[in-house]
């Protein structure tokens, strides 16, 4: 027989080289591997006063190196009276304790958690912080929150942040040594208001009072000569004081503010949301004034028809697509396709038509510098 050539000898001894290697891999799959046992964890949270603590959210965080991770069965929530219980793997984990308020965010150190079960047990402490917050008339604020925020915590496991909500005019939480920015906010019918202090360093037992009082100021809010707007929001806004209020049927409004610089806005109500709003820097606010906003401005309108007929459309929204403005400045065109709309002077917005049965359309960076009419012919989306 002839000899095979020296390159196919080496293959053949190459290959019969590899077959117990590949067996040899094969078989390793077959190696029974131990599964990683579950354990029921359990315990109670409790408030700072040693009740149970309510719909709190615990979660058990992996952590690697700077990194941590969880899922959504490493997570429940306590009962009505501080209790809890879950199932996880044994391991080591840090627990997170969050709440939407009345008790601070907090992530613990490392649990060990093994079979048969693990018990974990925990107490909020800290410093109580309360008071009674009062409005520009002296009277309790009937409802509205306090919203604590760390400021300059050295740690992620230090941060706190907490939504406290005001009750009949009191509030109360409880807060590690630190220090805090607190926004004291009033809510009502007619608006709200809120005051903001930073740093405020907490290290005991506090009460602190406060009042949203401040200068009056009042006005009108119209569009155009005459003609009030009713429900728009009035808003003035700083790093130390937030207000907000809401016309009456005459336009008019009034609002409390300390004295410092302000940036206003201004938007409409419900039934006048074809109209842009207001936004201005100033005037700053020193003692009692009266600020009037005209919100009268660049008028756009039109038709919208749809082709190739050149029919009016109704029902169409033609809205403004400028940065982002909430609520839509919107129009709807009514029977004979007629829209409206009223545009701050001096920038460049995008139109936005969506007709029903037809592809959208959109009209972008026109100045709204003059009065303007517009055609706006939709395609159909089925010629």
């Amino acid at each position: 027989m002839a000899s095979l050539p020296s390159t196919h000898t080496a293959f053949l001894r190459a290959t019969a080289l590899l077959v117990p290697l590949i067996v040899l891999v094969s078989c390793a799959t077959d190696v029974p591997m131990k599964p990683l046992q579950r354990v029921r964890v359990y315990g109670t949270i409790r408030d700072a006063e040693g009740n149970g603590a309510p719909e709190v959210r615990l979660t058990l965080l992996v952590r690697s190196g700077r990194y941590e991770t969880s899922a959504s069965w490493l997570s429940t929530e306590t009962d009505s009276v501080g209790n809890f219980q879950l199932s996880a793997p044994e391991g080591e984990y840090f627990p997170e304790l969050r709440t939407e308020d009345r008790l601070p965010h907090v992530t613990l150190g490392p649990l060990r958690v093994k079979a048969p079960s693990t018990r974990l047990d925990y107490r909020y402490g800290g410093h109580r912080v309360s008071g009674t917050i009062t409005d520009h008339g002296g009277a309790l604020v009937d409802s509205g929150r306090v919203t604590v925020e760390s400021v300059n915590a050295a740690t992620y496991d230090q941060y706190v942040y907490i939504r406290v909500p005001i009750a009949a005019g009191h509030y109360a939480t409880y807060l590690p040594t630190g220090e805090y920015s607190f926004w004291f906010t009033s809510e009502g019918p007619a608006g709200a208001e809120a005051r903001n202090f930073i740093p405020v360093a907490i290290a005991t037992d506090t009460t602190w009072d406060v009042s949203l009082g401040g200068h009056a100021v009042t006005g009108t809010v119209t569009l155009g000569a005459g003609t009030p707007l009713a429900g728009a929001s009035v808003v003035a806004g700083s790093s130390q004081a937030y207000a907000l209020a809401l016309t009456d049927p005459s336009g008019n409004y009034a609002l409390y503010l300390p004295s410092g610089d302000y940036d206003w806005s201004v938007t409409p109500g419900p039934s006048n949301s074809n109209t842009y709003r207001l936004f201005q820097s100033g005037p700053g606010i020193s003692g009692p004034a009266v600020l009037d906003f005209d919100l009268s401005g660049v008028r756009w309108s039109g038709v919208v028809r749809m082709a190739p007929t050149n029919d009016p459309v109704s029902g169409a929204r033609v809205y403004v697509n400028y940065e982002f403005v909430y609520p839509d400045v919107v129009s709807t065109s009514d029977a004979a396709g007629h829209f409206d709309l009223i545009l701050r002077p001096s920038s460049r917005y995008s139109l936005r038509v969506e007709a029903p049965g037809a592809f959208p359309l959109t009209v972008g960076g026109v100045l709204a510098g003059n009065d303007s009419t517009f055609d706006l012919t939709v395609s159909p989306a089925n010629p």
